[in-house]
């Protein structure tokens, strides 16, 4: 028997496989078993980290994906312990703890939508979706940031200071 699993909407699937059908009925409601936090921002070349989580305890997960929603893979989990980055986003994208990802220095080629699919045994796949929008740098961001430029800014200015009241002080000196 051929078997593939199909994304459940709650309701009864049925697989053919020449003259067999197997149904399989679920117990209760399967329509929003993933958990994701919806819409998330983060600031410009900061770092985020994007969950999801799956509802139904009764299931065992075989494998999580993530994905950019175009299918564009980003990682995979087969097991809590036992994961990998896709080698186009190693520099970009780490593994977190609980089937998480940590996409680092946002910029504006990382906003967008982030799919999580969750293969399940006997439910199927399970797909969450979350929309990434990036906001402007916060004022502590840009302070920092700019740090250096107000210290040499700083020093200069006294620097400039000094000399200036050097300056006077020995016009000061020659006039007498």
């Amino acid at each position: 028997m051929n078997f593939l699993p199909h994304k459940l909407w709650g309701s009864p699937t049925l697989h053919h496989s020449h003259d067999y059908a197997l149904v399989c009925c679920l117990p209760g409601d399967t329509t929003e078993k993933i958990l994701t936090a919806g819409n998330v921002s983060a600031v410009e070349n900061s770092n985020i980290t994007l969950q999801c989580s799956l509802s139904l305890t009764n299931a065992i997960v075989s494998q999580v994906n993530w994905n950019r929603c175009n299918k564009v893979m980003l990682a995979v989990y087969l097991s809590k312990d036992k994961a990998m980055v896709q080698p186009a986003f190693t520099e970009k994208i780490s593994l977190a703890a609980e089937y998480g990802i940590t996409i680092h220095l946002l910029g504006v080629n990382d906003t967008g939508d982030y799919c999580c699919e969750f293969h399940t045994f006997p439910y199927g796949i399970y797909e969450g979706r979350m929309f990434l929008e990036l906001t402007g740098a916060s004022v502590e961001t840009t302070f920092w940031k700019n740090l250096p430029y107000i210290i040499i800014s700083l020093i200069l200015g006294v620097l400039l200071l000094v000399c200036f009241i050097v300056w006077i002080l020995r016009r000061k000196v020659t006039r007498s």
